[in-house]
C-alpha cells in the first residue's frame, strides 16, 4: 500500500510538471487541449491547473474562440514574475546582462565590453549582481552564463575560452569570493547549445524536428547537436565542437593547435582580415565590421563577394560533412550568421543537395534563426533555469 501511495504521488508530480511545461511553452493553450496532448483526465488536469494557479504559477488570460460545441476554452498563462534568474550573454568584445522570467520572456538590461582579464570581469559581474539583487522585492533564485568556449557544466568550471585566453576558472568560486552570503544557483552553458535550446522553444520551422545542428558563427565556430530530441553534450560537455573539424591537414594553425580546422576558414574575424588585407571596412568592433561586409556582399562589392563566396566555398564542405555525419532534418547558422542575407541560405541549401549523400543532402533545412545572437542565448539560459526550477519547487 505505502509503495501505491508513493507511486502515486510521484505521478501526480510528474503530471504537475508536464502540464506546466506545456504552459510555458505554448501560453494561450487550453485545458481542453491539455487534456486532448496528455491523455489526462479533464478533472484531473482542471485539479492540477488550480494548484498550479494557488502556487500563484498560472493565471486565466481569456476565452479561446472554437468550432465545437459547448462554451469557448479558457486559455492559460504564466506568471512572468512568479521567479525570475539573472542571464549573462559573454562575447568575446562585449557582454550582455538581463533578468529572464518564469515565461520563458528576457530584460535586456546592461552592454559593456568584456574584459580580458577574467579578475576584473567578475568584479564587473559581482557589481551588477549585487546592485540589481538588492533592487529587486522578489529576489532571483539563481544566475546564468552563457560563454563562448568549452565549460564543464557538473561543476560550473570554464575549460577554455580561447579567444579570451582563460582557462581552468571555477564560476561559482569566483562569484563567492566577491559577493557576502551568496546564495544564487549558478548554471553555466555553452553559447551554442544555449542557441539551440532557445530555438527547439520557439522556432515553429524546426519545433516537431528531432535532429538536428546548430553553427554559431562568430570569432570562432562553435556547435550543438540534437538527437532524437535531446542536445548531445558528450561525455564532457564538448560535443558539437564543429569549428574544430579539420578540413586541410596543411592549413592555417588553428587556436586550438590543430591545423586547418573549419574556424580557420569561415570565423568572422577571418573574413574582416581577408577584406582588409585589401580594403579597410568604415566600422569598428567585429560585429559591426561584419554587418557591413554582408551589406557590402549585398550591393555587390567585388571584394566582398570574392571573400565571401571564398568563405562559402569551406563552409560547403563543412556542411556536407555535418550532413552525411549526422544525417540532419535542420541546420541553423546562428550567431553572427544571423547577419546572412537569404540568399546565402538559398545557396547553402541548393549546394548541399549536390555535396552530400543522398538523401540527407535533399531533406535537410539550413536555416537562420527565429531572434539575434544575444536574445537566443540569453533566452536558452532563461529557459534551462526555469526547466530546473519548476522540477526543484513542484513537489
Amino acid at each position: 500500500m505505502k509503495s501505491k501511495s508513493i507511486n502515486a504521488l510521484k505521478m501526480g508530480v510528474s503530471n504537475k510538471i508536464i502540464i506546466m511545461d506545456l504552459i510555458r511553452y505554448e501560453p494561450g493553450i487550453t485545458r481542453r487541449e491539455i487534456a486532448a496532448r496528455t491523455g489526462l483526465n479533464p478533472s484531473t488536469v482542471t485539479n492540477i491547473i488550480n494548484s498550479l494557479k494557488e502556487m500563484n504559477f498560472v493565471f486565466e488570460t481569456g476565452k479561446k474562440s472554437t468550432q465545437n460545441p459547448g462554451r469557448n476554452s479558457i486559455k492559460l498563462g504564466i506568471m512572468k514574475e512568479a521567479a525570475s534568474v539573472f542571464v549573462f550573454h559573454i562575447n568575446v568584445e562585449d557582454t550582455i546582462f538581463g533578468i529572464g522570467y518564469m515565461d520563458n520572456s528576457v530584460e535586456i538590461l546592461q552592454h559593456f565590453s568584456t574584459e580580458n582579464d577574467p579578475s576584473a570581469f567578475f568584479d564587473k559581474i559581482s557589481e551588477i549582481i549585487k546592485k540589481y539583487y538588492a533592487r529587486m522585492s522578489k529576489k532571483p533564485f539563481g544566475v546564468s552564463f552563457s560563454f563562448p568556449g568549452i565549460v564543464d557544466r557538473l561543476h560550473n568550471k570554464i575549460n577554455i575560452i580561447p579567444h579570451l585566453g582563460w582557462k581552468g576558472i571555477a564560476v561559482e568560486e569566483e562569484l563567492k569570493k566577491r559577493i557576502d552570503g551568496f546564495d544564487l544557483r549558478v548554471r553555466i552553458a555553452n553559447e551554442a547549445k544555449l542557441s539551440l535550446k532557445s530555438e527547439k522553444a520557439v522556432n515553429s520551422a524546426i519545433k516537431d524536428k528531432i535532429n538536428g545542428i546548430y553553427l554559431y558563427l562568430s570569432q570562432g565556430v562553435g556547435g550543438a547537436v540534437l538527437i532524437n530530441d535531446t542536445i548531445y553534450t558528450g561525455s564532457n560537455f564538448i560535443a558539437g565542437e564543429i569549428g574544430h573539424m579539420s578540413i586541410n591537414k596543411n592549413g592555417p594553425i588553428c587556436r586550438c593547435g590543430n591545423r586547418g580546422c573549419l574556424e580557420t576558414y569561415i570565423g568572422v574575424d577571418v573574413l574582416i582580415r581577408q577584406y582588409e588585407e585589401q580594403k579597410k571596412i568604415p566600422a569598428s568592433g567585429v560585429r559591426e565590421k561584419f554587418k557591413k561586409l554582408m551589406a557590402l556582399y549585398i550591393e555587390g562589392d567585388e571584394t566582398a563577394v570574392e571573400t565571401v563566396e571564398d568563405m562559402l566555398t569551406f563552409m560547403d564542405q563543412g556542411i556536407a560533412n555535418i550532413t552525411n555525419i549526422y544525417n540532419p532534418d535542420f541546420i541553423i547558422i546562428g550567431g553572427m550568421g544571423c547577419e546572412f542575407p537569404k540568399s546565402i541560405f538559398d545557396r547553402l541549401n541548393e549546394r548541399i543537395k549536390s555535396k552530400a549523400l543522398t538523401p540527407a543532402g535533399d531533406n535537410v533545412l539550413i536555416i537562420p534563426p527565429s531572434v539575434d545572437e544575444a536574445l537566443t542565448t540569453l533566452q536558452g539560459s532563461t529557459i534551462e533555469a526555469m526547466d530546473e526550477y519548476v522540477r526543484r519547487v513542484i513537489v
